[in-house]
């Protein structure tokens, strides 16, 4: 029997003062450089101008990421290891896919408010979206291996172990990339998209 996928828990989860801010300057850099392509030019969007926008030295951007590209896109320039420490943060006893799902949210910015803008501006330049590509094959490696990794301590033996890590980090990149297409385009909040696509998924695997 096919157990129905479990409904996602609240995904905001406290954090401490410190990482608060970190993710708060993260997503200011992000901003920022989004605003400044959209509204002027991908040229005009120096590094400088985007920390300045950001209220942080131009130090300060480089702890968060390697090149303006990349705070285009809000990818920071250790997503592989995020995504380990991320999985490592999860109870040991948390439902896989749980984890997984708190993960996937939890890493990429999805902030319904630069959606709109993020689209426009890979559509206006393509060649910046090919960066999705790579940031999403090196997180997905680093998350098969901790999904991997979880599954072996559960008894599950390695090769079995590393075929359904495989279907679980495609499945849980999917079910949340969905979900927040159709938070954006219906207007829902992104837990109530979410819990609609795993509700669909459950009842097409179970029929």
């Amino acid at each position: 029997m096919v157990r129905k996928a479990p409904a996602l828990p609240q995904t905001q989860e406290p954090c401490g003062l410190r990482e608060q801010k970190k993710r708060q300057t993260s997503r200011d850099l992000h901003r920022a450089a989004l605003h400044l392509v959209h509204e002027e030019t991908l040229e005009a969007a120096t590094i400088s101008r985007i920390a300045e926008l950001a209220g942080v030295s131009q130090r300060t951007f480089f702890n968060y990421f390697p090149t303006k590209e990349a705070a285009i896109l809000g990818i920071p320039n250790d997503i592989d290891k995020r995504v380990i420490a991320a999985f490592a943060a999860r109870p040991a006893g948390e439902d896989v896919w749980i984890s997984i799902l708190h993960v996937v949210m939890g890493i990429f910015d999805r902030d319904p408010e630069n959606q709109d803008i993020a689209h426009a501006v890979y559509a206006r330049y393509p060649e910046i979206a090919k960066g999705l590509l790579d940031a999403a094959l090196k997180s997905r490696h680093a998350g098969i291996e901790a999904v991997k990794k979880r599954l072996i301590a559960q008894g599950i033996e390695e090769d079995a172990a590393e075929d359904r890590a495989h279907v679980l980090i495609e499945l849980g990149n999917a079910t949340v990339a969905t979900a927040a297409h159709m938070a954006r385009s219906k207007k829902m909040s992104q837990q109530d998209a979410l819990d609609f696509v795993q509700s669909i998924l459950a009842e097409t695997v179970t029929r």
